[in-house]
Parts: structure tokens; sequence; C-alpha cells
């Protein structure tokens, strides 16, 4: 039995893809930036549950991984949105019904829960689960675009709201591994993310540049960020793929947990994946924030973007552009991959499908367009 299928393994898993949409967020609840995996707790539902239909007027953003960015980035998001007290100059929208449609005087309850990422958070939105969903940019153009794995069902009616942080896909692997690029971990044991995540993806479109697929490594797992250092720790796992912005607790716990060293990803393939139409842009991972890495490492990556559907009232997506903006500073001190975000680069920069028509009044309001 391989270290993945141990049942204390595959219990680790489940654990962790629980929780529950009753975040109590309308009353106020705090965030703490450490803490985001703490508000879940034992009885928690999965966010493909049958008991998640959103109560009316409740938003529901498609977040991520609970040790996560865009988890946390969700959680932020709804505490705003529970605390914004400008309702009442929301302007009236003719827009139909919805399960987001709500007075411009009428709180809105928000909630964010925790998914497997980026493709989940795609078909959720498109489902009608999500009314809001954090996704990485190369995947909104694919489902907008109808191309990839979105080309037998295109979506049409997605919608962009802004662009949040850089991401970079991150190779960690162990020394004793000898690696010194990503060919090189052919034949191991890797972690790739779950199905519906965008890191899984990412190196599903990196592996097919080069000819290959995630079928050349040994054995492949989707571990949280603390079960994928132990294993590398104990020697079960031998390296990690991510895509996420730095500093980065994952790749920080991954590591600390032993002699292990960042992966360059450039190379003919990356120059074909970068020259290519889904955005991606050369990157590096900075220097100087993990153990065993006092240089930067060249790679590649993208932006994470907030998207909605042409459904949602626009009055409540401007409500809740509004509520992000409101707080910015607190927004930039949610993690340190979001203190150097630009307002001027969020409404421009990775977003493929339209501006939502409420996150453009709230933009043009502001003197942006």
């Amino acid at each position: 039995m391989s270290g993945r299928d141990a049942p204390g393994h595959r219990a680790e898993i489940d654990r962790r893809k629980a929780l529950g949409l009753g975040l109590g967020l309308g009353l106020g609840m705090g965030l703490g930036i450490g803490a985001a995996a703490l508000a879940l707790g034992p009885g928690r539902a999965r966010a493909d549950e049958a008991d998640v239909a959103p109560r009316p007027g409740a938003l529901v953003i498609g977040s991520g991984d609970p040790d996560g960015v865009y988890y946390a980035i969700g959680q932020a998001i709804c505490r705003f949105v529970s605390r914004d007290r400008e309702a009442a100059s929301a302007p009236a929208s003719n827009a139909p019904a919805s399960n987001a449609t709500a007075s411009n005087a009428a709180p809105l309850t928000c909630e964010a829960p925790a998914t497997s990422g980026s493709i989940e958070n795609l078909e959720g939105l498109r489902g009608g689960q999500f009314q809001f969903a954090l996704v990485q940019s190369d995947w909104q153009r694919e489902a907008w675009a109808g191309l990839g794995r979105f080309d037998q069902r295109g979506f049409g009616r997605l919608r962009s709201v802004l662009s949040l942080h850089r991401e970079v896909f991150t190779l960690v692997a162990r020394d004793a591994t000898r690696a010194t690029r990503l060919e090189d971990l052919r034949g191991m044991r890797v972690d790739v993310g779950a199905a519906g995540s965008g890191r899984r993806a990412t190196l599903a479109a990196a592996m097919a540049a080069r000819g290959r697929s995630l079928a050349d490594f040994a054995e492949i797992s989707q571990l949280d960020a603390r079960a994928r250092a132990a294993a590398l720790a104990r020697g079960t796992l031998d390296a990690v793929v991510d895509m996420v912005g730095h500093p980065n607790a994952g790749t920080r716990a991954a590591m600390a947990a032993t002699e292990a060293r960042l992966l360059p990803a450039r190379g003919w393939w990356a120059e074909q994946l970068i020259a290519g139409p889904s955005g991606y842009a050369r990157a590096e991972i900075p220097g100087k924030v993990y153990r065993g890495a006092p240089d930067p490492v060249p790679s590649f990556g993208l932006r994470a973007t907030l998207v909605t559907t042409a459904d949602i009232d626009p009055a409540v997506v401007r409500r809740l552009t509004r509520a992000i903006f409101a707080n910015f500073d607190r927004f930039n001190r949610l993690h340190p991959a979001l203190a150097g975000l630009d307002a001027a680069e969020m409404i421009r920069d990775g977003l493929h499908a339209p501006l939502h028509p409420g996150a453009e009044t709230y933009y043009r309001e502001r003197g942006w367009l």
C-alpha cells in the first residue's frame, strides 16, 4: 500500500476538504491571517454537498485550499461585505433576479467555502453554486473562450471583477532526488494538487508543452500543506508543485521540512507557454525568503482573478467591489503576496472576460476608466 492510499493519508485529505458555509460573517466575525484554517470545524460540509444552497441575499465565493491565499482572500472579502454600510447609495439595477439579487438597502451575507481551486470554482460558478469565484487568469481565459478543457462548453456569461496578486509556478524537490529541473521529476512521487485545482491543471499544461503527462510521475498525490511537508520529511514524497504568490506558508513548510531546493521552471517549454495566448509571463520566486534559497529562482506566472457571471445584479457586484477598495489598506496587509497590489493593474491585467457592469460602474465612479 503506497503512502497516498494509506487510510491515515486519505482521512487527512477528507478532513481538510470538509467545511461548512455557516461562517457567521454577517455578524462581523474577525479573521486572523494565520488562522484562516481554524475557521474549519467538525461536522462541516463540502462546498459541493446538497445543503449549501445560499440563503436569500447571500453571496457565495468559491475560494481555495484552507491553507492557501485564495481561502484567506475569500474570507476577507466576505468580512468587508458584511461590514459595508454604503448600501443606500448603490445604483438601482434592472438585472434579472438571481440568488445574489438584493435591494440597494438590503444587507448582504457572504460565505467563502474552501474548494480545490480554479477549475472547481469555475464549474461551481457556471452551475450557480457560487456567485463569485477566485480563479487563475489562464483558466479564466480558457473558460471565457471555450478552449482546452472548456472547449465543449464555453462560459460566455463569465464576467471579470478584478485581478489580484501574481502567482508563480513553484517546484520544491528534496535534495536527495538530485533534481535540478522539472524534467528530472519523471518517475518520482510528486504532489500535484486536486483534480479541480489550478496548480494541477497548470502542471498538466507544462507537461503537455514538453510532450509529457502526469502519467510520467511514479505517483501523484493531493496533500494539504502540512501533510505534504510531513511526507517530504519522511521521504515518502519527492517533490511538490504549486501555483502560488510568494511568500507562501506552504512553500516555507516544504522547504523547512527537510533538505530541499526550489527548481527553476525555464527552458524552451516554458518559453512556449509564455509565448502562447494564456497570459503567462516570466516571473521569479524571490531570494532570501525560504531556507536554502538565497537567490531568486526563475519561473513563469500569471494573475489570480475574481470573477462572476452576467446574471448577478450589477448593484451587488458594485457593492462587493466597493467593499474591497474601501478596505484596500487592510486588504494589502492580508498576506505578503498582496502587499504590492495596484488599483490600475487590478482593473486591467489578467482579465480576459469582459468587466461586469457593476464593477465597471464603480471604476468609472472612481475615475479609473
